[in-house]
């Protein structure tokens, strides 16, 4: 949210100041074709491999956000940035084995982002005895 408020300056001061203005943006939306999958197949301690479909049109870039809150938000679960033709993300062992990320991706226009993936909660895997 952003409050506001205008005044009239007479060069050294403000002499009249309007009432306090309140602006919200509304959330950033979640595109259901837009699905964000993990490669069970990929059983290295702390690697995990995102998988989604190539986007229509292509965005210009995808960040990729994570977190331990349900749902990662643009800015603030930045975990990289790649290019808006990629269809897939690599943790490589990034992470900590076993525990568990909420991951999700978001269609950067190249100010702001558009729209969101699905999230999805992903254990990184752990070592096997």
């Amino acid at each position: 949210t952003y409050y506001f408020r205008v005044c009239k300056y007479d060069g050294s001061k403000c002499t009249l100041t309007s009432s306090t203005y309140t602006f919200t943006f509304a959330p950033i939306p979640e595109d259901p074709a837009f699905v964000l999958r993990n490669d069970k197949t990929v059983t290295e301690p702390g690697r995990v491999l995102l998988l989604w479909d190539a986007l229509v049109p292509k965005p210009v870039m995808l960040y990729v956000l994570w977190s331990t809150s349900d749902k990662p938000v643009f800015p603030k679960d930045i975990l990289d940035k790649i290019d808006g033709d990629a269809t897939s993300y690599d943790t490589n062992d990034k992470l900590i084995p076993g525990k568990s990320y909420n991951f999700r991706l978001c269609k950067y226009n190249g100010s702001t982002c558009t729209e969101y993936s699905n999230a999805l909660q992903v254990t990184a895997p752990e070592d096997k005895p």
